[in-house]
C-alpha cells in the first residue's frame, strides 16, 4: 500500500505579496467624504503618504474626486478614487486643502 505525502501550503513572504510602492499603516479612524456640498461618513482604514483606503456604507453616488477629511488628524486632502472593492474605497491623494 503506497503512502500519500502531505501536500504542504506555498508560503509566500508578505512583502512578496505587497504591490504598493509606499507601506501602508493599518488603522480604523473616522472621516468623511465630501463632494458636491455634502459628505458621508467613513471609516479610514489604511494610510500611506500618496492615499488611503476607507470603508463607507455604500460607494454608489461617490464621484472620482473628493475631499478626505480625517477627523483625529485635522487633515484635509483632495483625493481621487482609483478603486472601488463592494464597501472599500482605494484614494489617491491629489493635493492638501
Amino acid at each position: 500500500m503506497q503512502r500519500k505525502e502531505a501536500v504542504r501550503p506555498i508560503l509566500v513572504k508578505e512583502q512578496e505579496m505587497e504591490r504598493r510602492h509606499h507601506v501602508r499603516r493599518r488603522m480604523c479612524k473616522r472621516a468623511a467624504l465630501e463632494f458636491n456640498g455634502g459628505s458621508i461618513d467613513c471609516t479610514l482604514k489604511d494610510l500611506s503618504t500618496t492615499g488611503a483606503a476607507v470603508r463607507v456604507i455604500s460607494p454608489v453616488g461617490i464621484p472620482e474626486i473628493v475631499t478626505l477629511r480625517i477627523f483625529s488628524e485635522e487633515r484635509v486632502v483632495k483625493v481621487r478614487v482609483v478603486w472601488r472593492r463592494s464597501d472599500l474605497l482605494g484614494l489617491l491623494f491629489v493635493a492638501a486643502c
